[in-house]
């Protein structure tokens, strides 16, 4: 038998290791097959800069092919439709038979009918990451979306939500969550991280959301909380976004609150370690129930207590996070957590997050591509 390559795209994103579920999961893929990454520029305008593709190895079992899809990430060339999906097909084939490389697996993690043209999609597989975080986008968005199912052999979903959607039009579904590298995140990195900057000098407890500001974060609960537990340290480590400012305006006003801005993913284990609760704010609703959080495995994986507001893939892994319903309850929670920390329940917390790593996600992906006999052929 021989098994076939995963060739693995994402628009728009070029390879930079740890940076994504994309990359995590690419990195724990290729440990047990071949993989292709198809890095892509950002859109450009320029026709000119349409650069031909090459490709590279980027670890024993792991290939970047640079410039991939180079005609379809311009959006002057993109006009041409067929013709560029043509171009871009053509030179992917012939880099690809560069190394040998005639059939694969073609993983696709965007909803976009689009991406699909100058590709093999006789073995494709869907990867569906996220909601329609537009309402009235959502027909539009269920269109584009159910025609890549259509077309996919095996989908898999990273949240409940998603997957009960899926499924309703494609057997072939499976749950594929996140997860988290230890090696990266593990309590046993966090003892020799020095304590952030920011950080430094600052009462304990301190208590910590790592992630985007943007319009599913629900800054009213954290502002309450804030506010209530005056004694204790609030940092929010991450980017704010621009249209999101005006959210946070009396958030950065309260002294007991820390809002550091963006920060490098080498920065993030030790925001993680430094924390003694781990916060996941999420607005409550369907959007937010889609969304399986990445931070929830970070934050256990160094046995963190956590308090979410009440979002489904937060919520049914009770009682190792404590989902609530209200500001109070957020509060209360959080006092709670405070008080619980170094407890019994740490240990619960660890084994979660060692049972739910990168590896193990890969592992599932593969079993499910050999189960319908898609990565190996006679």
């Amino acid at each position: 038998m021989k098994q076939l390559p995963i060739v693995y795209l994402y628009p728009g994103m070029p390879w930079t290791k740890g940076s994504s579920r994309q990359t995590y999961l690419v990195e724990a893929l290729a440990e047990q097959t071949e993989v292709v990454f198809l890095s892509t520029a950002p859109y450009t305008r320029n026709p000119l800069q349409v650069q031909m593709p090459g490709i590279r190895q980027d670890g024993e079992n792991l290939l970047v092919v640079e410039n991939a899809l180079g005609y379809q990430m311009n959006r002057i060339a993109k006009r041409l439709n067929w013709l560029q999906a043509k171009l871009d097909g053509r030179n992917l084939r012939r880099v690809l038979r560069s190394r040998g490389i005639e059939e694969y697996v073609f993983w696709l993690s965007v909803p976009g009918p689009e991406w699909m043209r100058g590709v093999r999609t006789d073995r494709m597989v869907y990867d569906c990451i996220d909601p329609c975080f537009f309402p009235h986008e959502q027909a539009a968005f269920d269109a584009k979306e159910y025609r890549v199912v259509a077309e996919s052999k095996l989908v898999f979903c990273t949240a409940q939500t998603l997957l009960e959607r899926i499924q309703k039009v494609h057997k072939r579904t499976f749950l594929l969550n996140n997860a988290i590298w230890l090696e990266d995140f593990g309590v046993q990195n966090s003892a020799p991280l020095p304590l952030p900057k920011p950080l430094q000098n600052r009462p304990r407890p301190m208590i910590g959301y790592m992630g985007s500001i943007d319009w599913r974060v629900d800054t009213e609960t954290i502002f309450a909380a804030a506010q209530s537990l005056s004694e204790y340290t609030f940092c929010i480590a991450g980017r704010v976004n621009q249209d999101q400012e005006h959210r946070v305006t009396e958030l950065r006003k309260l002294p007991n609150v820390v809002m550091p801005g963006s920060i490098s993913i080498e920065e993030g284990p030790a925001y993680n370690a430094a924390f003694d609760v781990g916060l996941i704010p999420y607005l409550p609703g369907d959007i937010g129930d889609s969304i399986n959080p990445v931070k929830m495995y970070m934050y256990l994986s160094m046995g963190k207590p956590i308090v979410t507001t009440w979002v489904r893939e937060c919520y049914q892994n009770r009682p190792l996070v404590s989902a609530t319903q209200t500001p109070e309850e957020f509060t209360a929670a959080i006092k709670q957590a405070v008080n619980e920390i170094g407890s019994e329940q740490r240990h619960a917390r660890l084994a979660f997050a060692a049972h739910n790593t990168w590896r193990d996600r890969a592992r599932q992906a593969i079993e499910k591509l050999n189960e319908f006999s898609l990565l190996r052929i006679p």
